[in-house]
């Protein structure tokens, strides 16, 4: 994973939205081990909740939960 420009991995926090466990904490723990502050939310309604406390530079999302 590479970001360019005004945003580094060291700022940049991005918010995975899947309702598969394993794909889940797989992504998740890739984008840590990259250097992204990686949040991962099941569904919706715990994609609301984390971005009511954290703003997400990119947000990843399963279209098919």
């Amino acid at each position: 994973m590479l970001l360019t420009g005004v945003m580094n991995a060291e700022s940049a926090t991005i918010l995975l939205v899947e309702d598969d466990p394993e794909i889940r904490r797989l992504v998740g723990t890739m984008m840590r081990r990259e250097g992204y502050r990686g949040e991962v939310a099941a569904d919706g309604a715990a994609m609301d909740a984390v971005m009511q406390g954290a703003q997400a530079d990119l947000v990843i999302l399963d279209l098919m939960l």
